[in-house]
């Protein structure tokens, strides 16, 4: 007796054929099949499950979603749909939903690994911790070579306070996936985010070798070499990250100058970060301008005031019409073309300008005041920055500073100082501070300035003032490791956080050299 094979069904035809053009990229061919499959069977949860995945690779994301909610009233047991309901969901922000989609694919197969993964992700950004760290797990459990799923994994350790966990997560996950450049890149971030620069790059040149285009691993490669010193490799490596989508809009389409002779040649170069990457690398205007025939800077007309007044440079604000130039470069790429190692950094301070009229105004204005040594401070930068939360100080945490006898504390801030800090008696400045020309004159009428690692260090070191700069356990790149001075600004003093997140100790510290320094000039 022989057994009678199954007439193949049309329909399954249309569904191969449309996942197998989906799966190539041809959206258009997808659609026109799922959509057949839809016309065959309205009831088809396959064809709107396609045409859902299809409208979020297309970035419609509201059509997507009431695409596969379709497909789920018509089959609400399929894992898959409600995984990628899920996926859509957290990217349009519902985490609330997203959870509810994830909770429901895991429901429905419980080995679901990338849903697992999935949901951990929806319920870090949900702040349920704990919950994300257990669902990680699983994914990793269930599909140890997902690179992701130890990314989360990680993450939400991270979010748990667990100082060495998150780092052990990536070494089982490069252990499981010894040829993958995406979990050898994750262990370095993970390094890197720790300060263990030297094991980060190891990771970051493995990545390199597994994909040599990966474009964010030699940029913060150059980063953490930077950090460590290693300034020739640093620089040269640091060009890839002109390769980042965005990071090398400029408004000149003149080729980039690559160290070629400039006699003849009059050079454009423009910033590309923030505002202290600007004021740290406008010091190259001068060793610039010694070997072209003329230099145009564009910078953010807020750092405009302060640009240093050399001669054949000329300085325009980001948006202003730019004279003819022959060739541009990034400033930040200025580094590399002049050789710089620790030992040659060009510019010392000050090589910042400040208007001599707004110093009077201010130096009047402070005197009139009166008050013991005039300290500027500044405790909180940005709160839009990446690294504010590991930079930025609660101001509660300046007690033993601002209780200090014999000063007088100035806010630096642009923005009015919060009610804690003018209960302590902080004098806020910021009606006063409308451009970087009068923080820059503000800054020459105090005797020391006091800062976390903002905008403000650099234009206090690159006016020669002396300042103390706050420093976090993973430091900038600019600030080295395991030294108190900067070869960079020589009137700077680090001090550096020995355990992360530990201000209270670096207040101290901050504090005794205050009272240190009173004591001295008691005596003298």
């Amino acid at each position: 007796m022989t057994t009678q094979r199954a007439t193949p069904s049309p329909d399954d035809g249309l569904r191969r054929r449309a996942a197998a053009a989906f799966t190539a990229g041809d959206l258009a061919e997808a659609e026109s099949l799922s959509r057949a499959l839809l016309r065959r069977d309205p009831r088809s949860a396959d064809a709107l499950h396609h045409l859902g995945l299809i409208a979020h690779r297309r970035g419609q994301p509201a059509d997507a979603i009431a695409l596969l909610r379709r497909a789920l009233r018509l089959a609400p047991k399929n894992a898959n749909v409600h995984f990628n309901l899920g996926v859509v969901l957290i990217e349009t922000g519902d985490v609330a939903a997203a959870i509810e989609s994830q909770r429901a694919a895991v429901a429905c197969d419980p080995e679901y690994g990338a849903a697992w993964s999935s949901l951990s992700a929806a319920l870090y950004q949900a702040g349920q911790f704990d919950e994300a760290v257990a669902a990680a797990r699983r994914a990793v459990e269930l599909s140890p070579c997902m690179v992701g799923a130890a990314v989360n994994l990680a993450i939400a350790l991270e979010a748990t306070g667990e100082e060495t966990a998150p780092v052990a997560a990536f070494l089982a996950c490069v252990e499981r996936n010894p040829e993958s450049a995406d979990a050898w890149f994750e262990l370095a971030r993970a390094l890197q985010r720790r300060g263990q620069a030297q094991a980060a790059i190891q990771a970051y040149e493995r990545t390199c070798t597994l994909r040599p285009d990966h474009v964010m691993a030699h940029a913060q490669c150059a980063l953490a070499r930077l950090l460590v010193g290693d300034l020739a490799r640093g620089w040269a490596e640091y060009e890839w990250r002109l390769r980042r989508p965005g990071l090398d809009a400029r408004r000149s389409t003149a080729p980039r100058w690559r160290g070629e002779d400039l006699a003849d040649r009059t050079i454009l170069v423009h910033t590309e970060q923030g505002l202290g990457d600007a004021l740290h690398m406008v010091r190259y205007l001068a060793p610039l301008a010694e070997v072209a025939r003329a230099v145009i800077v564009e910078v953010d007309r807020a750092v405009l005031p302060v640009v240093p007044r050399v001669p054949r440079v000329t300085a325009v604000a980001s948006g202003e019409v730019i004279p003819a130039h022959d060739v541009v470069s990034p400033l930040l790429s200025l580094p590399l073309r002049f050789g710089t190692t620790l030992e040659t950094i060009p510019g010392r301070a000050p090589y910042l300008h400040v208007d001599a009229s707004r110093v009077d105004a201010w130096d009047k204005m402070l005197s009139e005041r009166g008050g013991g040594r005039r300290v500027g401070l500044v405790w909180a930068g940005n709160p839009d920055h990446d690294n504010d939360h590991n930079r930025s100080i609660p101001f509660a945490s300046l007690a033993p500073l601002v209780e200090q006898a014999g000063f007088a504390w100035y806010g630096l801030h642009n923005r009015p100082l919060d009610a804690g800090a003018a209960a302590a008696g902080v004098i806020d400045l910021s009606a006063r501070l409308t451009d970087l020309g009068e923080t820059a004159a503000a800054i020459m009428g105090m005797d020391l300035v006091i800062t976390v690692d903002t905008a403000v260090a650099h234009l206090a070191g690159g006016l020669g003032k002396p300042v103390w700069i706050l420093v976090p356990f993973v430091p900038d790149w600019r600030w080295l490791l395991d030294r108190d001075d900067s070869p960079w600004y020589p009137t700077a003093r680090l001090f550096r956080q020995r355990r992360a997140g530990d201000w209270d100790a670096v207040i101290g510290r901050v504090a005794a050299a205050l009272s240190a320094g009173g004591r001295a000039r008691a005596n003298t």
